[in-house]
C-alpha cells in the first residue's frame, strides 16, 4: 500500500531536467529529495526498478527502466549512460565487444559484478570510488539555486583539482564511511572532507601535477564517449616519446633504470592523495605499470595507469592529444601507403633503383619486375616523386575519373567518394595514391575542413561558457588539443579576445538590464501562488532564465537586488519548485 502511494507521489512530481555536467546519482538524490521520502529503497525502485537500482554512484544500475520511467524525456539510456556516467572512461580501453556487453548490463541493472570485471577491485587503487566536490562550486550553486549536485567531471577517476576553479576536490565522508552506500546524497559542506592526510599539504607543483592528470581523465572520457582509445596508435607514441626523451632506444626497449627513476620521482607529488598512493611506489612497481601500459596488457588498461604515463611524459597534455589525431589522420590513408613505403622488406635502394629505371623509360610493369616489387607499390613512388605514371585498365576512366578526382581534392571522404560514384574503396585508394599530387591537396583539404569545423566549436564553447578559456578547454579538449597543434596563432588571438571580453562590460547598459530584469523578477513573483513557507530564490531562477547569470553582478543592478528582496519576502506554495 505503501509503495503504491509512493508511486503515485513521484508520478504527481514534475519531470527533472539534467543540471549541467550532472551525474544521474545526482538526479536521482534531488529527486529523492523532493519528494521527501526516508527510504532511500523506494527512489531506488521507482527510478531503477529495484531496490538497489542506481548504484553504486559511478556505475548505476537500471537505466533503461530509468529512460522509461519519464518517457526517454531525459534521453535515451545510451546517451544517460555516456554523458552522465563515468563508464566511458573506465571503458576506455576495452573492446568494442566488452564494452557493448558492460553498457547494457548497466542498462539493464546488472552492472553488480562489473567493477571485478574491469580489474578495479585487484588494481591496487581500490574499488570504492569516491564521491567528489568542489566547495567553491558548491557555494556558487547553494547561492545560485539554493542546493548543490554532483558532477561528472568531479568523479573521473584521476580528477582531484576542479578545472573551473584550481581547487583540491574534497570527498564525501558519509559515502566513504559505508554508511551511505546506498543512500541518496545531496553535497553539503559538513559531509566534505580532504582526501589528505591531516598534516600533508600540496604544494603548487603537485596541483598543477593533479590538473595535468585530470586532464587526461577527460580526454580518456571523450574517447570514451567516442569509439575508445586505439591502444596501438597510443603506445606507439608513447615509446616514440620515451625514444625522444633518451629513456627507450628505437627498438622499444626501455632504459629501465632512467625511465623507472624519473618515472617515480614524477609521479611522488601525486602519491599524497589516497586513490593515488600505489601509483609508482616502488621501483619495481613503476616498471611493471609502464610496460603494462606500453604493452598493452591487461593491468594497464585501467584508466588511471594510462593517465598517469601520459601525464608523465607530457608537460603539455593537449599536445599529446593533438599527436593523436595526426596519426589518426594519417591512418586514413596509410593502408593505400603501405607499399608505396620503404619497409624492410622493400629497401630505399630498390626505390632508388627503380626511379633510375622508369627515367631511362623503360615501363612501370618492367621496372617494377626487376626491383621485385608490386606494379601498384612502383605506381604509388613514381607519383611521390612527381612522375605521371601510364594508367593501367580499370573502370574508372574518362568522365567519371575526373569527377572522382575533383572529389578528392576538394577534400571528400573516401568511403562517400566511392558510394557516391558506384565503385570500390580500393579504386579510390589506387587513384589517390598514383595521380600526382592528389594525395598531398586531399590531405591539406581535409585539414582545412577539420580547421574550419574546430574554430567553429572552439569559438562556439568559448561563447557559451562565459568566455572562458579554461572551462572552454575543459568541455571540448579535442577541440583545443587540435587546435594548439595545428593552429595555435588563431587559437591564442582568439583566447585572447574572449579573455578581454571577459573582462571588458564597459558597453553594457545595466541600468536597461536592471530594469529588464526587475520587472521579470516581480512579474514571475506574482506567478507563484501563496502557501506555507517563503519564496525561495530557486523558485525565481526557475522562471526567470536570465537571473541566474546576473546573480554575480546584482552591485551593479539595485532594482533587481530590491526587486528580490520584495518577493522573497512573500509567502509559496508548499512544494518546492526544484524541477519545475
Amino acid at each position: 500500500m505503501d509503495e503504491l502511494r509512493h508511486l503515485r507521489l513521484f508520478e504527481e512530481l514534475p519531470v527533472p531536467q539534467w543540471l549541467p555536467d550532472e551525474t544521474v546519482y545526482s538526479l536521482a538524490a534531488r529527486y529523492h529529495t523532493l519528494a521527501g521520502l526516508s527510504r532511500a529503497s523506494i527512489t531506488s525502485k521507482v527510478l531503477f526498478g529495484s531496490s538497489r537500482g542506481g548504484f553504486p554512484h559511478a556505475l548505476p544500475s537500471g537505466l533503461a527502466h530509468l529512460a522509461d520511467a519519464f518517457r526517454a524525456e531525459l534521453g535515451t539510456s545510451r546517451q544517460i549512460l555516456s554523458q552522465h556516467t563515468i563508464a566511458p572512461q573506465l571503458l576506455v580501453a576495452r573492446l568494442p565487444s566488452f564494452r557493448e556487453s558492460a553498457y547494457e548490463a548497466i542498462e539493464r541493472g546488472a552492472s553488480g559484478p562489473l567493477k571485478a570485471k574491469l580489474g578495479l577491485m585487484a588494481s591496487g587503487f581500490g574499488g570504492d570510488l569516491p564521491l567528489k566536490a568542489c566547495r567553491t562550486c558548491l557555494e556558487m550553486d547553494e547561492k545560485n539555486s539554493g542546493f548543490g549536485y554532483w558532477r561528472v567531471d568531479h568523479q573521473l577517476l584521476g580528477v582531484w583539482v576542479c578545472a573551473q576553479h584550481n581547487t583540491l576536490l574534497e570527498q564525501s565522508k558519509a559515502m566513504r564511511s559505508g554508511q551511505a552506500r546506498y543512500d541518496w546524497l545531496i553535497p553539503i559542506h559538513k559531509d566534505l572532507v580532504t582526501p589528505l592526510e591531516p598534516d600533508i599539504k600540496l604544494s603548487d607543483s603537485a596541483v598543477r601535477q593533479l590538473s595535468k592528470l585530470g586532464d587526461v581523465s577527460r580526454w580518456l572520457m571523450q574517447l570514451g564517449q567516442g569509439e575508445g582509445i586505439d591502444l596501438p596508435r597510443a603506445s606507439g607514441l608513447m615509446w616514440k616519446q620515451l625514444s625522444e626523451t633518451g629513456l627507450a632506444d628505437s627498438r622499444r626497449r626501455l632504459r629501465q633504470e632512467k625511465a623507472v627513476e624519473r618515472f617515480c620521482r614524477d609521479c611522488e607529488p601525486l602519491r599524497a592523495v589516497p586513490e593515488l598512493a600505489r601509483l609508482a611506489a616502488t621501483p619495481s612497481a613503476a616498471y611493471s605499470q609502464l610496460l603494462a601500459v606500453l604493452e598493452g596488457r591487461a593491468q594497464g588498461l585501467h584508466p588511471l595507469r594510462f593517465a598517469s604515463v601520459v601525464a608523465w611524459l607530457n608537460e603539455e597534455v593537449g599536445e599529446f592529444a593533438a599527436r593523436y589525431d595526426d596519426l589518426a589522420l594519417d591512418r586514413e590513408i596509410a593502408e593505400p601507403e603501405l607499399k608505396a613505403a620503404p619497409t624492410k622488406g622493400v629497401s630505399e635502394a630498390k626505390r632508388m633503383e627503380f626511379l633510375r629505371l622508369i627515367k631511362t623509360d623503360t615501363s612501370i610493369t618492367a621496372s617494377a619486375r626487376k626491383v621485385g616489387i608490386e606494379v601498384a607499390t612502383g605506381q604509388a613512388w613514381a607519383a611521390a616523386a612527381g612522375i605521371d605514371p601510364p594508367k593501367r585498365a580499370s573502370i574508372v576512366r574518362d568522365e567519371l575519373r575526373g569527377m572522382l578526382i575533383s572529389k578528392l581534392r576538394s577534400g571528400a571522404d573516401k568511403v562517400e567518394a566511392a558510394r557516391e560514384l558506384n565503385i570500390s574503396e580500393s579504386s579510390v585508394n589506387r587513384i589517390l595514391r598514383t595521380e600526382v599530387g592528389l594525395y598531398e591537396a586531399w590531405k591539406q583539404a581535409r585539414q582545412e575542413a577539420t580547421k574550419g569545423s574546430l574554430r567553429a566549436l572552439w569559438v562556439r564553447a568559448l561563447g557559451n561558457l562565459g568566455h572562458s578559456v579554461k572551462v572552454a578547454r575543459a568541455a571540448e579538449p579535442a577541440a583545443y588539443a587540435w587546435l594548439y597543434r595545428n593552429d595555435r596563432a588563431w587559437l591564442s588571438a582568439q583566447n585572447g579576445a574572449h579573455e578581454h571580453k571577459r573582462s571588458n562590460n564597459s558597453s553594457i547598459d545595466w541600468d536597461q538590464r536592471d530594469r529588464e530584469l526587475s520587472t521579470a523578477v516581480l512579474k514571475a513573483g506574482e506567478g507563484i501562488s501563496e502557501g506555507q513557507g517563503r519564496i525561495r530564490l530557486l523558485d525565481l531562477l526557475a522562471r526567470v532564465v536570465s537571473l541566474k547569470q546576473k546573480l554575480a553582478s546584482l552591485k551593479k543592478m539595485p532594482l533587481t537586488e530590491r526587486a528580490l528582496e520584495t518577493v522573497m519576502a512573500r509567502k509559496r506554495r508548499s512544494r518546492g519548485q526544484l524541477f519545475e
